[in-house]
């Protein structure tokens, strides 16, 4: 049963792609990775990991046409023939890997995994749950096709939030995984600021409600988070999570 994570990065190279891919590799047979313009420097390292393969996208990029950028990594993704796809980010982590391979055992096609606001990493996890941000399914791990000629495995044609799953995953019943998918984003505080100045440039709320873009930088006293326990999936991973998430606090608060 070939598991493949598949991935679009930018940029990510001193953020938390060398943790996100040694926990990836704990329970997938391969990562797939389609690089949206990072500096070469970033990508070496992968060269010389066994059973991580990417490459550059040679479309228009994630911020001026996600869906194609989406679309390459989907195609990319499925030449390797997989099983199963898992649809993740450069900064999000599963806290059970176990009940990923279980469910691929299981054969459903499509499971969902709890999406989880990271917003600030130390001794403990602090998730945002409110607005938009509460916790939420995700349709992100699905059984590959046989065949991919139909118009229903592709990506919508939008150029914003397109989503990550194919259009045949959207219109398939889901089977919740037991899983949950950390995002960690946003628990850098200098990278929240870089990355709502990004979406307010590309988006403008055309795409996201504007209300959802503005929150992202809401001051403390706005933002309800509950308080979690780091699960045990991420030990190995935990220190690195923590530093790389505290980078840039200081230069913030200066």
């Amino acid at each position: 049963m070939k598991l493949a994570a598949s991935m679009i990065i930018r940029d990510e190279g001193d953020r938390y792609l060398t943790p996100a891919i040694e926990h990836l590799l704990s329970f997938c047979h391969e990562v797939r990775i389609v690089d949206d313009g990072s500096p070469g420097r970033d990508l070496e390292w992968m060269d010389r990991q066994e059973n991580v393969f990417w490459i550059s996208n040679p479309g228009p990029t994630f911020f001026e046409h996600e869906g194609r950028a989406r679309q390459q990594l989907l195609e990319w993704t499925l030449a390797s023939k997989p099983d199963y796809v898992l649809s993740i980010d450069a900064d999000e982590f599963v806290d059970n890997p176990n009940l990923i391979t279980k469910a691929c055992a299981q054969g459903a096609a499509v499971y969902t995994l709890q999406m989880e606001e990271v917003w600030r990493a130390d001794q403990h996890l602090h998730i945002r749950v409110d607005h938009a941000w509460r916790p939420r399914p995700c349709p992100i791990l699905w059984r590959a096709p046989a065949a991919t000629d139909s118009d229903v495995w592709k990506i919508p044609d939008v150029q914003l939030a397109c989503g990550r799953e194919p259009l045949a995953v959207r219109r398939t019943r889901a089977v919740a995984s037991g899983a949950t998918v950390l995002h960690f984003g946003w628990a850098c505080e200098a990278d929240r600021v870089e990355r709502a100045q990004r979406y307010f440039e590309h988006d403008g709320g055309k795409f996201h409600a504007d209300k959802h873009l503005q929150s992202i930088l809401w001051p403390d006293e706005l933002v309800r988070l509950t308080t979690v326990q780091w699960p045990a999936g991420l030990a190995n991973q935990r220190e690195e999570i923590v530093e790389r998430a505290s980078r840039g606090l200081s230069k913030v608060a200066s």
